[in-house]
């Protein structure tokens, strides 16, 4: 629920109503001698313009940005001047020249009297200013999150829904359930608009990992690759930006690919790789002239992958999808020391050159 300082701005031009009710009801009420009715309006006038111009500095003091903090403190400090600097003219030269007299023929003045009046009475504007956009922030806050929490459920109920019809062989349980316990855990009210994005990407990778399980399914590489990015997004939730690494081309390639070819080694990465700081996980995708590959390569500790529970048939349902559907793509997997790495070939006129479909790639890539 996002909220625009300038129309809260525009509704708290308001207060001059709120400022001129309460002051023609102390007139009424407290004053022993009448004030006349253009002072009262005068003064709703500058309460008005001193609540709105403290108000934008309260609402960027309570900000949890520490640049529209400092902003605050700037406007403030700016507001503060202005009345030290304007209190004196305005009242006893501007506003008497329109017939609005404050103070009182024959009345000795005293700076020191006139100064301690401005005072109080900025300090009671500012504290109604802050009062009202504290109560505003919290009331706004509490709402947006309840709202967040909503979609939350709702998205959870979804996931959950497709987790249930999706085959484990497919997509990895521990990768959803690491992005949902994420998500819950880390959503409040500042973040939730993350958070939520990343339910949302997630129930769209579930529907597409669902459309996946018909083995001769095709899609456009674009379609694949917004999945990739999908991924991508999951990846960073759970280990953080810096954490992985995409590379590709400023235009992708067109053409039909197996549904999933790219999706399901990226998975992989997510269940098995050890991601750590200065050991991202790397998503590459190159053009060499009419051939395309596309690298994903990760880290990974032995006992954490023996640990994990797995039927290790991922990529053996990889190359089902493409002897199954007769494409021209090659599959390589290398391991080195503690790095993994899978490789998928292709050729935008449909031929593999330059590798021997029995070298490139093996029949059991079980890890």
């Amino acid at each position: 629920m996002k909220v625009s300082l300038y129309n809260i701005t525009l509704w708290n031009l308001l207060s001059f109503f709120v400022f001129l009710g309460m002051l023609e009801g102390l007139n009424l009420i407290l004053a022993t001698e009448h004030v006349p009715f253009n002072q009262i309006i005068t003064t709703s006038v500058l309460f008005c313009f001193l609540y709105v111009s403290l108000f934008i500095s309260s609402w960027k003091l309570l900000s949890p940005a520490w640049g529209e903090r400092i902003a605050g403190v700037v406007w403030a400090i700016t507001v503060a001047v202005s009345v030290a600097g304007c209190a004196y003219p305005l009242i006893y030269d501007w506003l008497p020249r329109l017939g609005v007299h404050f103070h009182r023929a024959g009345r000795d003045f005293d700076i020191w009297e006139f100064r301690e009046r401005i005072l109080w009475v900025v300090v009671f504007v500012w504290l109604l200013s802050m009062g009202a956009a504290a109560i505003y922030r919290y009331i706004r806050s509490h709402v947006a999150l309840r709202q967040a929490n909503a979609k939350r459920d709702s998205y959870q109920m979804e996931i959950d829904r497709m987790q249930a019809g999706l085959e484990a062989r497919h997509f990895s349980p521990h990768t959803i359930e690491n992005v949902v316990a994420i998500t819950m855990n880390k959503l409040t009210t500042e973040n939730k608009d993350e958070y939520l994005e990343a339910l949302m990407v997630l129930a769209d990778v579930l529907r597409y990992a669902l459309r996946m399980q018909d083995e001769r399914a095709t899609v456009s590489f674009a379609e694949e690759w917004e999945q990739v990015e999908n991924l991508l997004t999951l990846g960073r939730v759970c280990y953080g930006r810096k954490e992985f690494i995409l590379r590709k081309p400023k235009v992708l390639p067109e053409g039909q690919l197996p549904m999933g070819i790219f999706v399901m080694p990226i998975e992989n990465a997510l269940k098995y790789a050890t991601v750590m700081p200065g050991k991202p996980i790397l998503l590459d995708l190159q053009l060499n002239g009419t051939q395309w590959c596309f690298t994903v390569t990760n880290r990974f500790r032995e006992v954490k992958r023996q640990a994990i529970r797995s039927s290790k048939t991922g990529f053996v349902l990889l190359q089902h999808k493409i002897d199954s559907g007769a494409w021209p793509i090659a599959v390589e997997r290398k391991e080195v020391e503690d790095t993994f790495s899978v490789s998928i070939v292709g050729n935008l006129k449909n031929e593999i050159r330059g590798y021997e479909k029995g070298t490139l790639y093996h029949h059991d890539f079980r890890r």
